[in-house]
């Protein structure tokens, strides 16, 4: 077990869940690339891009790299 690398996995775990509760709060401004992406792709895809990309991926990689870290690799066997 690798205790830096789960740490450093918290941390876009940490991001994700901040994002995701602006999002649920309706704090929508607090976004400066929210505005563009749903100008170009429409409301609700834009939404559904922008959920996505700094949602859910940060926590899918984040859970990765803590994932690693239990495992007993370092932040450097990563990279």
């Amino acid at each position: 077990m690798n205790l830096l690398t789960m740490a450093v996995g918290l941390l876009p775990c940490a991001y994700a869940l901040y994002v995701l509760v602006l999002r649920v709060q309706g704090k929508d401004e607090r976004f400066r690339k929210l505005g563009p992406i749903k100008e170009k792709f429409g409301e609700k895809t834009g939404s559904i891009i922008h959920l996505l990309a700094y949602g859910a991926l940060p926590f899918i990689f984040g859970i990765s790299v803590i994932a690693a870290g239990v495992a007993g690799l370092s932040i450097t066997d990563l990279i």
